[in-house]
């Protein structure tokens, strides 16, 4: 059985969860936005937060630096404590040994009677409940208790510990220490209570568990309120922050609608498939299905008049097939496309993974995507260098050793950063080649 600390410190955790999971969300979406909106808000909530239990700490902190030192505290008027119901005060050596605890004094029936405020199931506020048929019943969970005693009804046997208390002039006293457990302490008959928020005052502040039947009208209306305001407060988040958000680049990715693309297939250094068109020649990269590259597939056929079964992608003139299957085709081969070379240059861009970035997946670029990024570069996916000029209009080029030979493990340090690379760069049919050396790579500081 769970100790009540244990089951508070499980209760703290929810907290630490909680912004480890905001934190993850809402940091990695800043990464790839540059508004003031979305700094704005998970600070504004953060703040709110945190200044809410720092202003419920500094409330109760003057209770636990008091010191009680005496045998007897005076703890509150007799009258301020409502029927049903009761008021909260401190024992304990207070500062002599670091100890403190809250009482909770109650009235039943014109009678007080002072147990821990601590509930043995999960340390609840007992001080906060009310008496229920003739016993204490915590807020939190409903557990009960017997006032004189400390006792849980059967066929329970929890226990909290009973104080001693005296009334004098009107005045309500509680012993320091507690009784052993089980102690019973016969309850102090007081005046009756004329304090607003008792019975006999008729303002009776509503009590509620929630697995009871129906809430009481006056605490239904304010929780319809708060969870109303809270609604609109969030849709209203909702929609601001999805309204300053960069948009998603203007890519599409046919998924569940397949076709068959006839071509020539080239499977180096990265396979593409080079088809004919009404409109000249297109050439598709080729990727296998998942976070995969398809230069397994594409081997036998290197070369090869062949027929591609798949899903095409596309953003801008960037055109990606992801591929089911490869037959080979009875139809004339096509000739390979002549290269031209373009001269060595230096070019500032980043580097992302051909499939998200042509489509597949949105955002496919930058710090948020940087993950998935090196996964589907390191499973042999097309790795692409992306610029961009001074009105956002793209370009990339396909990556490659000096040699033209694959380069997808080099690449993996500096994938998803802003970075310059100089090298060669070739032209074939539409397609731009980058061919450099891991050395040149270099990581820019934004």
């Amino acid at each position: 059985v769970l100790s009540p600390a244990v089951w508070k410190s499980l209760h703290m955790l929810v907290y630490v969860a909680y912004a480890l999971l905001v934190g993850h969300v809402a940091l990695g979406a800043l990464q790839a936005e540059t508004g003031w909106l979305g700094p704005v808000t998970l600070a504004g909530g953060a703040f709110l937060v945190i200044a809410l239990h720092l202003a419920a700490a500094l409330e109760q902190r003057p209770l636990d630096r008091a010191r009680c030192e005496d045998e007897w505290i005076r703890a509150c008027r007799a009258e301020d404590v409502p029927e049903g119901r009761a008021k909260i005060a401190l024992a304990g050596d207070g500062g002599a040994s670091g100890r403190t605890e809250r009482v909770a004094i109650f009235r039943q029936q014109n009678r007080l009677s002072a147990v821990s405020n601590l509930c043995k199931h999960q340390n609840g506020p007992l001080g906060e409940g009310r008496i229920v048929d003739g016993c204490i019943t915590c807020p939190w969970h409903g557990y009960q208790y017997r006032p004189e005693s400390g006792s849980s009804p059967p066929p329970f046997h929890d226990q909290v510990a009973t104080y001693n208390l005296r009334v004098e002039n009107g005045w309500v006293w509680v012993q320091r220490s507690p009784n052993p457990l089980g102690t019973v302490v016969a309850p102090v008959a007081v005046a009756e209570s004329r304090t607003a928020g008792g019975e006999s005052s008729g303002h009776e502040r509503p009590f509620y568990l929630g697995y009871d039947a129906k809430a009481p009208a006056a605490l239904a209306r304010h929780t319809r309120g708060a969870v109303g305001a809270i609604g609109g407060l969030a849709a209203a988040t909702i929609v601001a922050l999805a309204v300053a958000q960069e948009p998603f680049a203007a890519s599409r990715f046919e998924y569940g609608h397949p076709r068959t693309l006839s071509g020539r297939l080239v499977a180096r250094p990265y396979p593409r498939l080079e088809a004919a068109s009404a409109a000249g020649m297109t050439q598709y990269l080729l990727a296998a299905a998942g976070k995969h590259g398809a230069a397994s597939l594409a081997a036998p056929f290197d070369g090869r008049q062949v027929s591609v079964s798949g899903t095409v992608a596309q953003r801008g003139n960037a055109m990606l097939f992801e591929v089911d299957s490869i037959l080979s085709s009875d139809v004339a081969t096509l000739p390979a496309l002549p290269q031209r070379a373009l001269g060595t240059f230096t070019l500032r861009g980043e580097i992302v993974d051909s499939k998200c970035w042509t489509g597949v997946m949105n955002p496919g670029e930058g710090k948020t995507h940087l993950a998935c990024a090196v996964r589907c570069v390191s499973g042999g996916l097309t790795p692409l260098l992306v610029l961009r000029d001074s009105t956002g209009r793209e370009s990339q080029l396909i990556l490659s050793d000096v040699s033209g030979a694959p380069l997808s493990r080099a690449l993996l340090p500096v994938i998803g950063r802003p970075v310059s690379v100089r090298g060669a760069v070739v032209r074939e049919g539409t397609l731009l080649f980058l061919r450099a050396s891991p050395e040149t790579i270099r990581v820019l500081n934004r």
